[in-house]
C-alpha cells in the first residue's frame, strides 16, 4: 500500500537536493508554481508530471510516489 505522505516529502527533498526552486521545476515540467506548491503540500499529482519529475531528479516514479525506498 502506498504511503500518501511520501510524495510531497520526497518531491520537496529532491527539489532542494538538486537546488531547484519551485519556479524552476514548474517551468521544466510545464506547470504553474502554485501546482508544485500544492504537490509539496499534499495535493493529488498528475502522474504524467510525476514521471517527468522523476526523470529530472534521476529517480524512479515508484520511489517518488513512495512505493519503494530505493531511488
Amino acid at each position: 500500500m502506498i504511503d500518501v505522505t511520501s510524495f510531497p516529502i520526497r518531491l520537496k527533498e529532491l527539489r532542494r537536493a538538486h537546488n531547484i526552486t519551485q519556479v524552476e521545476l514548474a517551468k521544466k515540467v510545464g506547470l504553474c508554481t502554485m501546482t508544485i506548491s500544492k504537490y509539496e503540500n499534499g495535493g493529488k499529482p498528475n502522474y504524467l508530471k510525476v514521471l517527468e519529475m522523476a526523470e529530472i531528479f534521476g529517480v524512479s516514479m515508484d520511489y517518488l510516489l513512495g512505493f519503494v525506498d530505493n531511488p
